[in-house]
């Protein structure tokens, strides 16, 4: 070799061993046949100990392993190898690269990569990531029935989820990159968005509204707001927003809000209700006084007497809005008929009807269909339907109350030539605390909650209730389906009980002092022995020696209130016998319960006619 030669071999062996990056020669046999200082410094050895073996013997580990694998595949396809590899001795990653040589053997390339696949992997978790919180947000986004979009500054889409495509009956590629005329909003909703977009842009404050709107896909009341996306410089880039459907909630605040006024209406009505019949009491207690007439102050007394039946009817009505609104009401269910429910109810509504003088026309089925049901509650069903008739049709006009059969089922109608009811009014009447208007003069009164109580008293019966009128002035029809009771469904009768009136000890304990005495006053004159007190504790005082058979007792006393007090009177052997019972201003479903625990017989609801307190002597000592 000459001088030339050597110096040449000497220059590139000075060359290699400055590269960055291992290099050996592998024959044919896996065989160091060259290594540079790179590759002396990652054996970790003088390259003369190591050049001339087998690469296994240098290196154990990679016998049989994937770099003998890939070094013998360079070998005999001759085909450039690239792989990247652990290499546990020094705790790092080897990239390499095996190119064929013309002895048939191998050059192979390799650096530490450790940094570089260490940052793949972080590069790599990141998009794993960040591909899982996209598929989370556009799973959630294309599941929400709420509208998310984005728009550039431009006033197009760059964004928008499957609820608002669906809106609009429209893909993404239809939607993202074109403006809202394109997509298909109509011009005064485009200008009005692309005026907010640039105000969120000029403010970078968010902005909120309402509209009405309605697509393709539906629509309703939806509630925005729009939402400034801010750049790295600060400015904004982007204008998001969602969009919620309150159409529901919009109807659900317009309710709260016509309830609200009904009940404001509701409540004035009841103040105007109560005074009405107060007023002629109060003029009557001081004729009282000042009359010496026998008749003036008969009729006085029975013109009290009717106002008073007034205002325990709008006390009762009250009372069953309140058991029908908890659904608490009690039916008590027995064999009746058509005829006789009519017949009942007239009792009670033939003498508001003869007052305004108007005809009365009945059409009863000859048959009589057998009900099952309350007699009281559809009486009362009944008797509002005429009560109405009578009140709402000018005086001289004509109700027509009339019942048929089809099928299995009854129908009663209840039809008169009064003032009628607006179309637009005929699907609120049964609605609660509804008064529907008369014209700004009518005083005919009513609280606005009979119709209601009708209404849910039929649907407890498994009836049902409707109403028609052609219109102001042309009257009004309600109609009140039942079902037939068929003979086998029927229970036995309920039949009044019977007894003799006697003289009973009755003790009176009531802290409303007027109260327990004009009760004692009225026994007393029926011939009972009476003694009255007010306190539980002084009945308590007195009962073990006056031994009473009855005692009428009210609840809500001071101190010692009436269900302590009848505890009490129950631990009393001598009173073992003695029959207690609640005559209180509670007349809910759990006043009656607790009456019940407390160890009461029976429970009435003031006032209380005197003809109830005698049936209730007479039903306990028969």
């Amino acid at each position: 070799m000459s001088t030339g030669s050597r110096v040449l071999e000497l220059d590139q062996a000075q060359v290699l061993d400055q590269l960055p990056v291992g290099l050996v020669t592998i024959d044919s046999d896996l065989r160091y046949t060259y290594a540079n200082m790179e590759a002396e410094r990652f054996a970790g050895m003088p390259r003369n100990e190591f050049v001339g073996r087998v690469i296994y013997e240098v290196f154990p580990a990679l016998r049989g392993g994937p770099l003998e694998e890939a070094f013998t595949h360079t070998m005999t396809t001759r085909e450039v190898s690239r792989f990247t590899l652990p290499f546990a001795p020094h705790d790092t990653w080897y990239e390499l690269v095996a190119h064929p040589a013309a002895d048939g053997g191998i050059v192979v390339f390799f650096h530490d990569s450790k940094r570089r696949v260490l940052q793949e992997a972080e590069v790599a978790a990141l998009r794993e990531q960040r591909d899982s919180t996209r598929r989370l947000y556009e799973t959630a986004l294309a599941n929400t029935p709420d509208f998310v979009y984005v728009w550039g500054r431009d006033h197009k889409f760059r964004y928008a989820n499957q609820a608002l495509l669906d809106l609009y009956g429209v893909t993404a590629e239809e939607c993202i990159g074109h403006g809202f005329r394109e997509v298909g909003y109509p011009e005064w909703h485009a200008l009005m968005h692309e005026r907010e977009i640039d105000e969120v842009v000029r403010t970078g404050k968010p902005l909120r509204g309402t509209i009405p709107f309605y697509g393709k896909g539906g629509g309703g009341i939806y509630d925005y707001i729009f939402v400034p996306v801010f750049g790295p410089d600060g400015e904004v880039e982007a204008v998001a927003g969602t969009t919620r459907d309150v159409t529901e909630l919009d109807r659900a605040n317009q309710a709260l809000k016509d309830t609200d006024r009904r009940k404001d209406e509701f409540l004035a009505t009841l103040a105007h209700e109560l005074r009405n019949p107060l007023a002629p009491m109060r003029s009557g207690l001081d004729l009282l006084g000042m009359e010496n007439d026998e008749n003036t102050r008969q009729r006085t007394v029975a013109m009290m007497e009717r106002q008073l039946g007034q205002m325990v009817h709008l006390v009762d009505d009250l009372l069953d809005l309140s058991r029908v609104s908890r659904g608490v009401i009690e039916l008590r269910p027995e064999p009746t008929s058509v005829n006789a429910m009519v017949e009942l109810a007239l009792e009670t509504s033939r003498p508001l009807i003869e007052r305004y003088g108007h005809t009365l026309v009945l059409e009863l089925p000859k048959d009589d269909p057998p009900l099952l049901g309350d007699r009281t509650r559809l009486a009362q069903v009944f008797s509002n339907l005429l009560n109405n008739a009578a009140k709402y049709t000018e005086p001289g006009g004509r109700i027509a109350l009339k019942a048929e059969r089809k099928s299995e089922e009854v129908i009663v109608s209840v039809t008169d030539s009064g003032i009628g009811i607006e179309q637009h009014e005929l699907g609120r009447v049964f609605d609660m605390f509804t008064r529907l208007s008369r014209g700004g003069t009518d005083t005919r009164g009513g609280l606005g909650i009979g119709l209601h109580i009708v209404k849910r008293l039929v649907e407890m019966h498994g009836g049902r209730i409707e109403v028609a009128s052609e219109g102001a002035l042309r009257g009004s029809t309600f109609s009140v389906t039942l079902p037939i009771t068929a003979a086998k469904d029927q229970v036995g009768p309920m039949r009044p009980t019977t007894g003799v009136a006697k003289s009973h000890r009755i003790l009176i304990v009531d802290d409303n002092v007027d109260a327990a005495f004009t009760l004692s006053v009225m026994l007393k004159n029926k011939g009972h022995q009476v003694h009255a007190t007010y306190g539980g504790q002084e009945a308590l005082d007195i009962a073990g020696t006056f031994r009473p058979e009855f005692i009428f007792m009210d609840i809500g006393m001071p101190g010692l209130d009436g269900y302590e007090a009848c505890k009490r009177l129950r631990a009393m052997p001598a009173l073992r016998d003695t029959r207690i019972v609640a005559l209180t201003g509670w007349g809910q479903e759990k006043d009656r319960q607790l009456a019940r625990e407390a160890g009461f017989n029976d429970h009435l609801v003031k006032p209380v006619p005197l003809s109830v307190i005698e049936a209730t002597l007479m039903h306990a000592g028969s």
